[in-house]
């Protein structure tokens, strides 16, 4: 065991459950094959690295589906732990996974969602580095939320989160930390795959980022555009 762990939310990868809005503009099968590459690029650049993982997973309500699809996500990380998400919303479901996390007696806790395909090791070490000197860490996303969240002591306050519209999630969230005195820092902006239009912004970064040319993901939707 180390003493850092990244969690990582996702849901199981049945089609129609998985990457819904995506699934919209090129159809519910490759849309779950994008969702599986992402995974599978996570695992390879985080593998070996002194960090344990965690996969908490949201079942879909296709029971007979979701054997296939969990079967999947355990041949993806067969090393690792998985529990079952069962809280209402996402910010209930984070909050649970890094309470568990916790009381497992790590120090520190990253959360990432299973829809980001930039990202890479040197984000995670520079997050964990920031957990040196501050209580909490962001990479913030172009639509107002966060793509990484990580905490050296469990911050709820932080997942108090009751707003009409995804653009003020991270405002909310350091508002709330500022009301409790907590120190946190920004990593760089990294976003999201949600939208066709996702899949063009995410190729355009390859320039500046050549090293996504090996991602599985990459190779899947370079062939979409």
């Amino acid at each position: 065991m180390h003493s850092s762990v990244l969690i990582i939310m996702t849901k199981l990868p049945v089609e129609g459950f998985s990457k819904t809005r995506l699934a919209q503009s090129i159809g519910d099968s490759l849309a779950t094959q994008v969702h599986l590459a992402i995974l599978q690029d996570i695992k390879k650049i985080t593998q070996g690295f002194a960090m344990d993982r965690v996969i908490f997973y949201a079942p879909s309500s296709l029971e007979d589906k979701n054997v296939s699809a969990f079967k999947t996500l355990k041949e993806i990380y067969p090393e690792d732990a998985f529990f079952k998400q069962h809280g209402p919303d996402l910010f209930e479901n984070m909050e649970v996974a890094c309470e568990t996390m916790f009381s497992e007696g790590y120090k520190k806790v990253l959360v990432i969602g299973s829809d980001i395909p930039e990202f890479s090791l040197k984000d995670f070490i520079a997050a964990l580095s920031v957990l040196e000197r501050d209580d909490l860490v962001f990479a913030p996303s172009s639509d107002g939320g966060y793509s990484l969240i990580g905490m050296r002591d469990l911050s709820k306050e932080v997942f108090d989160i009751r707003v009409e519209s995804s653009s003020q999630v991270l405002e909310t969230s350091c508002n709330n930390l500022d009301a409790h005195q907590k120190s946190y820092k920004f990593l760089r902006t990294i976003d999201d795959l949600d939208t066709f239009e996702d899949i063009t912004s995410f190729l355009l970064k390859v320039e500046k980022h050549p090293q996504l040319k090996d991602y599985k993901v990459y190779k899947l939707v370079s062939e979409l555009v």
